[in-house]
């Protein structure tokens, strides 16, 4: 099950939550399915991965996941580097054939004890993943919870006699599939699992007669970074934690039933339904908020570069103009800008920073939120608190449309920010439940339809610049429902909308490269210059 900890997060090195974190994310499950320290890897691409993997650093996250980094190891950009220094040679190769996602690959790798494995996964957005297939039997392992693949033999027992195992070890199963060759033959379980398990439930179903063998897969998800300040837990009494978290309207409800700020039933409701307390959630919002704040500082040093060269230093040219006097709409426009655009551009050039949604619109959520925090004087605490609903929003977008560029364009990615944004903004600054809906809405609204057409395959152009327009899409929806001004089509309807407008675009306008700005002069002339090996990025080799 997706969270809000999924849907702010994660910390990774950009440029892309596809095409980078998810992708390292299915590298280290391929790892952990062998087994054993890997050798040599063959990689087949599909879709959007295929078409775009050198710009989005596709293939240095999976290897990177297969030497067994996590997404926001600095070392990550190096990693077909340092799998040559480990004498592990992994190849690439592209396929035309639909694998039935956008985001997809098969992984083949081999141990140092021989040990084969053959896995095929699927990038979802925000860097969430879903594998499908182990050795051509059909699986479904999401990452986000501890998961055991078990092969067996298919005999009549096996199935009970494995779930009596985790049930005596304190794991509670949420999810399980089952796939077998023939009667009788070769079969796999996957099982996820929620609670503390006993560390020991993997040898005693490794014990079990008829099966072959059990590995225990730790949540791909779980990169955390302790020792975060505190944040004070909001008063929570009161609140039914039991709220469909299907649509927002039923949020809302509870929020205007109890007198609670939209971000404490969200709160709630997670609390409910995870294995983190509502302080564990608290905290880690605060690492992804310092986390944040330190990407624009970094965004606005001098001399940054993206990978290509195409982008960098316009953050810092907008931040001098604002202190310069030289922003003609004033301080607060200019100020949300450039910070956009700073962490957007520290994205570009493989820096860390926190998808949110994802990472290519990783710079409107920070722009919005530090500004209110910086300019108006927020505190960290409320703005803790604005991630948790920025969260929430988010949640409900992945779940009944997506936040994949790949699969629904940049309304997917840009319009869910602004969105996210527009929520937490008004609750900032003090407007109801219903407002933050309305403000969420109205973003929606104002970007549906948007295309993903990245300039090269590269999360640059016009990915940086759309940052900063989203985030002033996102305070002039936040504006209008402080004002009182209501969304005429309410949340949840916009997010169908959403949904059914990203399922009609064609594949061109959704992360290829294939359409919209990628395919005019001035991107086409972009494009041979990035793949001629012109630039300094490093990527063509």
């Amino acid at each position: 099950m997706v969270g809000i900890l999924d849907i702010i997060g994660p910390v990774m090195v950009g440029p892309s939550s596809s095409h980078t974190a998810g992708a390292a994310r299915l590298g280290s499950i391929a790892r952990a399915l062998l087994g054993s320290e890997p050798r040599e890897a063959s990689i087949t691409l599909y879709g959007s991965f295929a078409k775009t993997y050198r710009g989005h650093g596709t293939d240095r996250a999976i290897a990177a996941g297969i030497l067994g980094m996590r997404p926001d190891d600095p070392r990550l950009r190096d990693s077909l580097e340092l799998a040559r220094e480990k004498g592990v040679p992994i190849t690439f190769e592209t396929s035309s054939e639909d694998a039935g996602h956008p985001n997809s690959v098969r992984m083949r790798l081999r141990g140092r004890d021989n040990a084969e494995v053959d896995v095929r996964g699927c990038s979802v957005g925000g860097g969430q993943v879903l594998v499908t297939s182990i050795d051509g039997m059909a699986v479904r392992i999401s990452g986000t919870r501890r998961a055991f693949v078990v092969k067996h033999r298919d005999a009549p027992g096996l199935i009970a006699a494995v779930t009596d195992v985790l049930a005596d070890c304190g794991a509670n199963i949420c999810d399980f599939s089952l796939s077998r060759e023939t009667r009788g033959g070769v079969a796999v379980m996957t099982i996820e699992v929620e609670g503390d398990v006993d560390e020991r439930a993997e040898e005693r179903i490794r014990r079990l007669r008829d099966v072959v063998s059990c590995t225990s897969l730790a949540p791909v998800g779980d990169e955390r970074d302790k020792g975060c300040a505190p944040v004070e837990v909001p008063d929570l009494s009161g609140i039914d934690a039991h709220v469909s978290a299907v649509a927002l309207s039923s949020f809302v409800d509870e929020a205007e039933r109890s007198a609670k700020p939209l971000s404490s039933v969200i709160l709630a409701q997670q609390a409910e339904v995870g294995d983190d307390s509502a302080q564990a959630i608290l905290e880690q919002m605060g690492e992804r908020l310092e986390v944040m704040s330190e990407a624009v500082e970094r965004g606005c040093a001098e001399g940054l570069r993206s990978t290509s060269g195409f982008t960098g230093g316009d953050a810092r040219r907008m931040r001098d103009a604002v202190r310069e006097g030289g922003c003609a709409t004033g301080g607060l426009v200019g100020n949300v800008a450039y910070r956009a655009l700073a962490v957007s551009e520290l994205n570009a050039s493989m820096g860390r920073i926190v998808a949110a949604p994802t990472a290519g619109s990783c710079g409107i959520i920070p722009a919005v939120i530090l500004t209110l925090r910086d300019e108006l004087g927020c505190s960290r605490d409320a703005c803790v608190r604005g991630l948790v609903t920025a969260g929430g929003i988010g949640m409900l977008i992945q779940r009944n449309a997506t936040l994949a560029g790949a699969e629904g364009g940049c309304q997917a990615e840009t319009g869910a920010a602004a969105a996210m944004a527009a929520a937490a903004m008004v609750e900032l600054l003090g407007g109801s439940a219903q407002a933050s809906s309305d403000a969420a809405s109205m973003a929606i609204q104002a970007l549906l339809g948007l295309v993903c057409d990245p300039v090269a395959g590269l999360v640059e152009v016009p990915c940086v610049n759309r940052n900063a327009t989203g985030a002033m899409v996102a305070v002039t929806c936040a504006e209008m429902a402080l004002a009182g001004i209501p969304a005429k089509i309410n949340f949840d309807d916009a997010v169908e909308a959403m949904r059914r407008v990203g399922s009609t675009m064609p594949p061109s306008l959704r992360e290829t490269g294939e359409g919209g700005l990628a395919v005019t002069a001035s991107g086409m002339s972009m494009a041979r210059e990035f793949h001629s090996g012109c630039s300094s990025c490093g990527m063509c080799g």
